[in-house]
């Protein structure tokens, strides 16, 4: 469906909900609050006036007026006719003694008497049409103020600060035994034990040309004798042998070594 096409027939389904709603909740009004109150004379000129003035008319509401219709009529008028009470005209005249009047618009309505010296001695009625306000559900009734529990409200713990500990009398150490300083041996240069004097040539008997070569001690023993001990110890070196001992040692390879020498020599000469 064409949406230019369904805005009117809206429109026209609102203003009819619209109006039913205000129809429904229209109120009836008796002109003067009494019967036969549309008549002359009244109480005061300005008597209709001052009814009118106590209401507030909306639209959809009804105004009755009750009259004798041998003497009276009801015409409704515009605002120029109302003020001059001009009978002849556009109007829309009532004669039937029990009119009802339906106000179907917002504005002044104007009502006057179908006879022009009663409406100029006040026999007329203009009321204010409003519109309808809009309905708007009542508020709800406020709710009964909720009882206060007894119960307290928990609030979150507080964090309670670590109270410093209280100085406890601490042992005094007992006095421990100071280390005896251990005796450390002072060491001393080794004494080197005096070699023992070799023999003064002197002393030693000199050899004969035939025995001296049996007085040379062997290179084996003299190296051997004069090499350091391989382990060295806190005891002093043995004494270096003496010669004489030397040559006791090697005297009997000497004399075999000196007779094969003399044997050759003997060869050679002779």
């Amino acid at each position: 469906m064409n949406m230019s096409s369904s805005s009117p027939i809206l429109l026209m389904f609102i203003f009819s909900i619209w109006m039913l709603i205000s129809y429904s909740e229209s109120t009836d009004y008796l002109v003067g609050d009494s019967e036969n109150s549309w008549k002359f004379p009244l109480p005061t000129r300005h008597a209709l006036t001052r009814w009118a003035s106590n209401y507030q008319f909306i639209v959809g509401d009804t105004i009755t007026f009750q009259y004798n219709n041998k003497t009276e009529s009801v015409h409704e008028v515009e605002e120029e006719d109302y003020d001059r009470c001009g009978i002849r005209g556009e109007h829309v005249d009532h004669y039937d003694g029990n009119t009802m009047v339906v106000l179907k618009k917002t504005g002044i309505h104007h009502f006057i008497s179908g006879k022009k010296r009663h409406c100029r001695l006040g026999l007329k009625l203009a009321v204010v049409v409003m519109v309808a306000p809009v309905l708007s559900s009542p508020p709800p009734p406020p709710s009964p103020p909720t009882p206060r529990s007894s119960t307290p409200i928990p609030h979150p713990p507080r964090r309670s600060l670590p109270s410093p500990p209280s100085p406890s009398p601490s042992p005094s150490p007992s006095p421990s035994p100071s280390p005896s300083p251990r005796s450390t041996p002072i060491p001393h240069p080794r004494k080197r034990s005096p070699a023992s004097p070799s023999p003064s040539p002197s002393l030693s008997k000199s050899p004969s040309p035939s025995e001296s070569p049996s007085l040379a001690p062997s290179p084996s023993d003299s190296v051997a004798s004069l090499a350091p001990s391989s382990s060295p110890s806190d005891e002093s070196p043995s004494p270096a042998p003496s010669p004489s001992s030397s040559g006791s040692k090697g005297g009997g390879a000497g004399h075999g070594f000196l007779e094969v020498s003399i044997a050759m020599m003997m060869f050679l000469i002779f």
